[in-house]
């Protein structure tokens, strides 16, 4: 290898870090215009892949790569997107949708299998129980002007209150205990 090939490498290397470092602004390319004829396209559709981001991605780098008279290898975009979408479209990332309250990974309905469902309303059911214990907390803190908080009402929103924080313990992680 030469000292011109070795830097030629490095360049590479450094740009798609960068795009992989960047793929994370919505809305936009993670590649510079300047950048596209040395990135290794393959990197970047990982990086897509690995960030959720659907296969029409590629189209915002198509637009940014053409203003510079270049255009992505989307061969190797779509085989490295393939790529991250296998590492992203896995159970535990769809518990944490789910649990985040965010709707079941739509990238992944191609790929869907039960248990990546099955994940999924796993989460989703932790993030109802956390919202009913927070309407159920803020019951107890602050009744209803003029209502007061009777002794038997009180422990019912206790005993409620608790059986609710025991059934999110049971869904608080994935795979279930």
């Amino acid at each position: 290898m030469t000292t011109r090939t070795i830097a030629a490498d490095r360049r590479r290397l450094i740009l798609a870090a960068l795009a992989i470092g960047v793929a994370g602004c919505a809305g936009r390319s993670a590649v510079a215009p300047e950048s596209c004829p040395l990135v290794d396209w393959r990197l970047v559709g990982m990086a897509d892949g690995l960030d959720g981001r659907p296969s029409s991605t590629i189209q915002r780098h198509v637009d940014v790569c053409s203003r510079a008279g270049a255009f992505p290898d989307v061969t190797a975009w779509r085989a490295g997107h393939d790529e991250g979408l296998a590492l992203y479209c896995v159970p535990e990332t769809a518990y944490r949708a789910g649990r985040a309250g965010l709707s079941f990974p739509s990238v992944c309905a191609p790929l869907t299998a039960p248990d990546l469902r099955a994940a999924w309303a796993h989460g989703r059911r932790w993030w109802e129980l956390d919202r009913q214990i927070g309407r159920q907390a803020a019951d107890l803190r602050t009744p209803a002007e003029g209502d007061m908080l009777l002794p038997g009402r009180r422990a019912g929103l206790v005993a409620t209150l608790d059986r609710l924080r025991r059934e999110r313990q049971m869904v608080s992680t994935w795979p279930p205990r």
